[in-house]
């Protein structure tokens, strides 16, 4: 059923199976003609219709509640940022079952956190704070941004638990 309105542009449920992804038919840019869904049509770093309502109306720099910039004290405790990145083979986690490689929960953490923890490649480990715990493998992404962890959004299917 889902798929029915599809069948017209060549995808179907057959076609899904055999290939594993098909790019959907719509622009893959969409401002392509050049105008954003302002007034203006433009870009706009002040927004004047912000203005209007009463405030500043320039970008501002906004801090979770819960970084080092906000909370020093939770910061402290918990010093590593998580970064639930969007994953780049699915769409959010609805095709995970679909995708071998997804089964596992992948804990991808910075140089200095793998040194800073004794991990390598391969060990499993539990991500946690006060709210909620992960586990998973864990890897060194290389190049990744000093004290950060990431795990694809998504891959918390069967594994998470309120504390």
């Amino acid at each position: 059923m889902a798929l029915r309105p599809l069948e017209r542009d060549g995808i179907t449920l057959e076609r899904l199976k055999a290939e594993h992804r098909v790019f959907l038919p719509v622009e893959p840019v969409p401002w392509r003609d050049r105008r954003f869904q302002t007034p203006s049509g433009k870009y706009e770093l002040i927004s004047n219709i912000v203005r209007q309502k009463g405030m500043d109306g320039r970008l501002q720099i906004m801090y979770p509640a819960e970084s080092k910039e906000s909370n020093p004290l939770l910061a402290a405790k918990y010093p590593y940022r998580l970064l639930t990145i969007h994953p780049l083979g699915s769409n959010h986690l609805q095709h995970y079952p679909l995708i071998p490689a997804l089964q596992m929960v992948h804990i991808e953490v910075a140089a200095d956190v793998a040194d800073e923890r004794g991990h390598t490649d391969g060990d499993q480990v539990l991500v946690y704070n006060d709210c909620g715990s992960l586990a998973g493998t864990f890897k060194v992404f290389d190049g990744a941004y000093p004290g950060t962890i990431n795990i694809d959004e998504g891959q918390w299917g069967g594994v998470w638990r309120f504390v």
